[in-house]
């Protein structure tokens, strides 16, 4: 099953727009982003919590509900337990930082037009999901 994009692909190319950060160093976050986070899906199949099958059905309601994290739909849908999805949260944690603190160390000292590009970025995340038609 290939990756589904990540929330933050159309991050990157605005911090390098607003020259926050190089191309180079976006690339490089990216990689330590792919290298060093399991997405949590990965997480609860490995621990054999969820089938691939079952992984994709929620990945499909997610991409219907994106503001709905993937672990609130598996247990919402009766796939796992709140306890199974908080160890999968805790061995994902242990892996190391998330993407959002990776990002937050690289841009350490230009929070005030990091922000700024942050809210913006979030307000196009608003306006995406204002656009999805709503499921009745």
């Amino acid at each position: 099953m290939p990756d589904a994009p990540s929330p933050y692909s159309g991050l990157f190319p605005l911090l390098v727009a607003e020259n926050l950060i190089s191309p180079f160093d976006s690339a490089r976050i990216q990689k330590q982003i792919r290298d060093r986070w399991t997405p949590i899906g990965t997480i609860l199949v490995r621990q054999g919590y969820l089938t691939m099958s079952d992984l994709a059905v929620l990945l499909e309601m997610q991409a219907d509900e994106p503001q709905i994290r993937l672990g609130d739909l598996a247990v919402r849908e009766c796939y796992c337990s709140e306890k199974e999805i908080a160890q999968a949260v805790r061995e994902q944690k242990s892996a190391g930082q998330s993407p959002p603190e990776l990002l937050a160390a690289e841009l350490e000292g230009r929070e005030d037009r990091a922000l700024k590009i942050l809210l913006r970025y979030a307000g196009q995340l608003e306006a995406r999901l204002r656009e999805q038609p709503v499921l009745v």
